[in-house]
Order: structure tokens, then C-alpha cells, then sequence
């Protein structure tokens, strides 16, 4: 794992205290890991945590329960809140309403993380 420019980071921060607005921090997905090792990298007790994710959670049927075996547990809806992630409910047509939580978080000022 290495981290770069972290303090591009921390300008942004610095930047959205001083506009009142939050900050959008978008990485590399390449593993279940990432929410982990992005948050760790940039230190539990920094001035960026906590982070809040964007998370698409899963329906509960068999096919999901086939692909993802015991993990399919981890992502469904409650589950993912309890690690600061906001679900992007798929299958809404309707993207304001999807995205109604993470543009609440970002003018509150808080940290949101986007793994295209």
C-alpha cells in the first residue's frame, strides 16, 4: 500500500472549514479492504475522520447469497450505517433521492469517500 499527496488532503480540509462544506475523497476500489486502509492511512485521530463512504447495498435473495456467500451478510443496508456507510439504493430511477444523504453530509462539512 502507498499513500500519496496526503496533504492535498488536508488542504482540502482546510479549504472546505473555511467555505463551510465538506470534502469528496475519491479512490481506487481494489479490495473489501479499502474502507479500512483508507481510513488508516490517513490516521484515526487526524483532523479528515471520521469518513462517511457511499456504499451500494445488496439485495437478499439467493443469487446474491450464492455470489457473496457469508460476505452477502456485510452488505446489506443496516449493516453498511454501522461503519459510516451511506447506501446508494440501486434500481430507484431517481437519483435525487439516492443521493439525498451524501449531499445532507457534504454541506454539513463531513468527509465523504466515493470508490468508482
Amino acid at each position: 500500500m502507498s499513500v500519496e499527496n496526503k496533504k492535498n488532503l488536508v488542504e482540502a480540509q482546510k479549504l472546505a472549514q473555511k467555505h463551510k462544506a465538506g470534502v469528496l475523497i475519491v479512490s481506487n476500489h481494489t479490495s473489501e479492504l479499502d474502507q479500512i486502509l483508507l481510513a488508516s492511512s490517513l490516521g484515526f485521530l487526524s483532523n479528515l475522520s471520521p469518513l462517511f463512504y457511499i456504499a451500494r447495498a445488496r439485495k437478499d435473495d439467493t443469487y446474491e447469497r450464492a455470489r457473496w456467500g457469508w460476505r452477502a451478510f456485510t452488505y446489506r443496508h443496516w449493516f453498511l450505517r454501522l461503519f459510516g456507510a451511506y447506501p446508494i439504493l440501486p434500481n430507484q430511477k431517481d437519483y435525487s433521492s439516492t443521493l439525498r444523504d451524501h449531499m445532507r453530509l457534504l454541506r454539513s462539512g463531513k468527509r465523504l469517500v466515493i470508490f468508482p
